[in-house]
């Protein structure tokens, strides 16, 4: 009975396995990123927007902006997220080098961390636009 019990279980589970879809069979993975990974603001950055290929769940994501120098976060603005993507509010950042970390929950239970570089291009002081 119980070997009977195991092999009904395992043809379900296999049946489900086939059936699934993608969103269900694989990790969230970022689609796409606003600003891009490796890229130069030039103007002011009101909000950095991720969004991932797979539902993620809302409540257990996040986003941080640090400084590439520094481990303290550089955006104390509000950040959401939804069934697909994450959206953080910036303030004023200086010019710099900040590091964009992610970390959210697949819907299929695995945490997806990430990170990726930004540029915020800023004027020269007048020091050194001399030297």
């Amino acid at each position: 009975m119980r070997a009977y019990l195991l092999g009904k279980n395992l043809v379900a589970l296999a049946l489900a396995t086939m059936f699934a879809g993608p969103e269900a069979l694989s990790h969230s993975k970022l689609r796409s990123a606003s600003p891009p990974p490796d890229s130069t603001v030039t103007s002011a950055l009101a909000e950095i927007h991720l969004v991932f290929n797979a539902k993620i769940e809302p409540a257990l994501s996040s986003i941080d902006l640090f400084p590439e120098t520094e481990g303290k976060n550089a955006a104390t603005a509000n950040q959401t997220c939804d069934e697909t993507s994450c959206r953080m509010n910036v303030s004023k950042l200086e010019a710099g080098v900040y590091r964009v970390h992610y970390r959210v929950l697949s819907i299929d239970g695995h945490i997806v961390e990430g990170e990726y570089k930004i540029q915020r291009e800023g004027r020269l002081s007048k020091l050194n636009q001399w030297t």
